[in-house]
């Protein structure tokens, strides 16, 4: 009798438990209905990984002629691109921009310059007449923009005159304070033997050497303490005249000064030792001031090696942006 009614109970038991269980899934499903509905419940999103972007580095397709080379940011001293920066080279006529910073350590710019038949060295390269006079500015001008020997040698010599000890050891002493002013800009593997650039004993001896490390700092010296010497060499030509009224028309040696972008100075070298040697400083940002040097390039390749390596810099601002 007992067992009977304990098995009617568990019946019942297992019944009712059905039906709770029951009620609860559909007490369940209508709230998740609901919640959908009312739009509190959110489909999970699918994770899409995020594309992967490579990197472009624009310097790494550049090929040069030149055995050395290098791009300095000015403003923050980051060495964008780097080939062989500390081997020194012949330097050839980027010497006359020690000349020119030199010279103004001695002069004012508005000095007068006399020029000698002895500083011709390698015939009248800018149509002189021997014994006129002009500002020592006008003779940077030439000097830098159509490199000019003759003016290197006459500026030289009318500086050294200021600083020299004894009568005939002005080149002499406006060298040794070319080299004194390299040093102090850190100029680290220069050294020069003349102002002008130009091989000496019979063109088998280079008569200046430095690393485009070095003319990356010098070009940094001027920029920020000299800058005016850099305006006439942004020119095709500039036109001087001496205290007598000889006029003097003087082309850039810099053939592509007009095709490189903001361009802000350029200096030129060439000799057989040297090879090509090219040093410029654009502004391919807003005020951005960048020094690209190529040492050791040929004579046209210096011109397509800065082409190349300008191009690239414009394009790594570009990506910055």
């Amino acid at each position: 009798m007992i067992q009977e009614i304990l098995k009617k109970q568990k019946k019942e038991f297992i019944i009712i438990g059905s039906s709770v269980a029951g009620l609860v899934l559909i007490l369940v499903i209508s709230f998740v209905w609901a919640k959908s509905a009312n739009g509190e419940i959110e489909k999970e999103e699918e994770v899409v990984p995020a594309p992967v972007v490579e990197v472009v580095n624009p310097f790494e397709e550049v090929r040069l002629t030149a055995r050395a080379a290098i791009i300095k940011e000015v403003a923050t001293g980051k060495i964008l691109y780097e080939k062989n920066p500390d081997e020194a080279l012949p330097l050839a006529s980027l010497t006359k921009v020690v000349t020119a910073i030199t010279a103004l350590d001695i002069l004012s710019e508005d000095d007068l310059v006399r020029v000698h038949s002895s500083d011709l060295v390698s015939g009248n390269d800018s149509g002189f007449v021997i014994g006129s006079y002009f500002r020592l500015k006008d003779m940077l001008n030439v000097s830098l923009v159509s490199s000019s020997n003759g003016a290197a040698q006459a500026i030289a010599v009318a500086g050294g005159e200021k600083i020299a000890l004894a009568p005939g050891e002005a080149l002499i002493s406006f060298v040794d304070r070319m080299n004194a002013v390299a040093s102090r800009i850190g100029m680290e593997k220069t050294n020069f033997k003349n102002p002008t650039g130009l091989d000496e004993e019979n063109e088998t001896v280079a008569s200046a050497t430095g690393s485009a490390r070095d003319i990356s700092r010098l070009f940094e010296y001027v920029l920020k303490n000299e800058p005016q010497i850099f305006e006439a060499t942004r020119e095709d030509y500039v036109v001087i005249k001496s205290r007598e009224g000889y006029e003097h028309k003087v082309i850039n040696t810099n053939k592509i000064v007009g095709d490189l972008p903001n361009i802000i100075g350029s200096k030129t070298g060439y000799t057989d030792l040297a090879g090509g040697n090219l040093a410029v400083v654009i502004d391919p940002g807003l005020n951005t001031p960048v020094v690209i040097v190529v040492l050791g390039s040929s004579k046209e390749g210096r011109f397509k090696d800065v082409e190349r390596l300008s191009k690239a810099t414009l394009d790594y601002f570009l990506l910055k942006q």
